[in-house]
């Protein structure tokens, strides 16, 4: 497949104007728009309970808009040059008796035109995604885990009116549920947890990452560990 792509810069990139005492992030009127194109090549295969599926993709984007730091702690949209990716991403299933796994992995690379000494101009991409759940007939109860870890992520800045970029480290995340349907199928009980291994800030590899968004040399990812409690009541007419 193939596909060229357009895109304006939204309201919000040009004038959004957020300032507090833990925020500066305004707009830039000066944005150009993106465009990109897009290759891609997509394989499928079952056999038994299995499906397997591969996907490899080549994107270019010129003129990508994306959030970045032009002082300690402030932040503006600006255009990042051209910014390419290309990578494989498969993944494989399984479902029998009550039993679903799943699997996915992202592994590409990207690059950029930006040439700044001590900036990275490319690195890789790597998400995972997996999860299992089981499922009984008799208790009617669900088991649910998912997990996913985040690769390092590339972050913009502004050094001496030019962009470049650092990098976040990489992180995992995972989630866990236990659901039980009770009288007569009309009430659904469920328990869980979210970010099971409390992540709430990762390091921030060079430049300086001062702001409401990082903590020092740490970017926020989230404020850790939550337990839940869901109640599902269905009214049948």
């Amino acid at each position: 497949g193939y596909a060229q792509g357009y895109r304006s810069p939204s309201l919000k990139e040009l004038y959004l104007e957020f300032i507090d005492i833990n925020h500066y992030i305004i707009g830039n009127i000066n944005l150009l728009p993106e465009t990109s194109h897009d290759f891609n090549i997509n394989s499928d295969y079952s056999f038994n309970n299995f499906n397997l599926n591969i996907k490899g993709y080549y994107n270019v984007i010129e003129n990508r808009i994306g959030l970045a730091q032009f002082e300690a702690g402030r932040f503006n949209y600006q255009n990042i040059d051209e910014y390419s990716v290309y990578g494989l991403q498969p993944s494989i299933s399984y479902n029998r008796r009550g039993i679903q796994f799943s699997s996915s992995l992202n592994l590409g690379y990207w690059s950029t035109l930006l040439d700044i000494d001590n900036a990275p101009t490319y690195g890789r991409i790597l998400d995972v995604n997996n999860s299992i759940s089981f499922k009984t007939r008799k208790s009617k109860m669900h088991l649910l885990l998912n997990h996913r870890m985040v690769g390092s992520q590339p972050l913009y800045r502004i050094e001496n009116g030019e962009v470049e970029v650092n990098s976040i480290e990489a992180y995992n995340l995972i989630d866990a549920s236990l659901s039980k349907m009770v009288f007569n199928n009309k009430l659904r009980i469920t328990a869980g947890v979210k970010n099971l291994l409390n992540v709430q800030t990762v390091n921030i590899n060079g430049g300086d990452s001062s702001g409401a968004h990082t903590s020092g040399n740490r970017n926020l990812i989230g404020i850790g560990r939550s337990l839940y409690v869901n109640l599902k009541y269905s009214i049948e007419k």
